[in-house]
């Protein structure tokens, strides 16, 4: 009786990152897969901005300790996570007005359900039954011309300024400025997918959810990705290009 109380969910996942054309890897993936919950965070470093490795590195690592040593739980956690890797950042700099930023997002599945949050450029897209529910919205100026009506969503990936952000971690903060989402309950067949701009630019929504159709998990998923992301990106100046795959069975 109440079996359906009992129901758990086998969580899969796969990720890679790789360099693209240029010389070295600024992005950073950290997992953290324990019986308490499951943390995934992408990091993309800024390359402009001097150290951004070490910037992504870093700001990754301090999540992942904190998601592992915390007592929060959920959104709370996720704010916790993202002040953290802030402070190591800023922390790391020789000059707290200048240099050594990142990106980061950071998906957080405990149980039955999941939430996420962001800083940045870094995305997260949510799939229920193959189709793209949602996904973070970009702190950048291209999304801020979204948001007051002067461009189109689907100019985001080909706008001059798309690199311009509003907010990341390294650089002063106001307020933390993370962007946390609702919690879900968690579906069999939910999918995720964290990834760098290096990655969704290369690949629109709709490739996406069609790939996913078809695959047979995580792993399948992310490497057809893969293979239309470096097809789209062919012959140009590729930007480092780093994704997580998460799959609910």
């Amino acid at each position: 009786m109440f079996d359906f109380l009992k129901k758990t969910y086998k969580i899969t996942y796969s990720s890679i990152s790789l360099d693209g054309t240029r010389p070295y890897n600024e992005d950073s993936i950290k997992i953290l897969d324990t019986e308490k919950r499951k943390l995934f965070i992408l990091a993309d470093g800024l390359g402009g901005c001097g150290n951004g490795k070490l910037a992504s590195r870093t700001a990754v690592d301090s999540a992942a300790d904190t998601g592992e040593n915390s007592q929060d739980s959920g959104g709370t956690l996720l704010k916790e996570i993202f002040e953290v890797s802030q402070k190591a950042v800023t922390d790391k700099k020789d000059n707290p007005e200048k240099g050594m930023a990142t990106t980061m997002v950071a998906l957080i599945i405990e149980g039955k359900t999941a939430q996420w949050a962001h800083v940045g450029d870094s995305r997260l897209y949510w799939f229920r039954k193959n189709k793209a529910g949602t996904h973070t919205k970009d702190q950048s100026v291209p999304q801020m011309l979204v948001n007051i009506g002067q461009i189109k969503e689907s100019e985001i990936r080909h706008h001059p300024d798309r690199s311009t952000l509003l907010h990341t971690i390294g650089y002063p903060w106001d307020k933390n400025p993370c962007d946390v989402s609702e919690q879900i309950r968690l579906r069999r067949g939910d999918a995720f997918l964290l990834c760098s701009d290096g990655f969704w630019e290369n690949i629109e929504d709709e490739e996406m959810e069609q790939i996913l159709e078809k695959s047979s998990g995580a792993e399948d998923w992310l490497k057809e990705m893969t293979e239309t992301v470096e097809k789209h990106a062919a012959d140009t100046d590729m930007d480092n290009y780093s994704a997580i795959c998460v799959y609910v069975e």
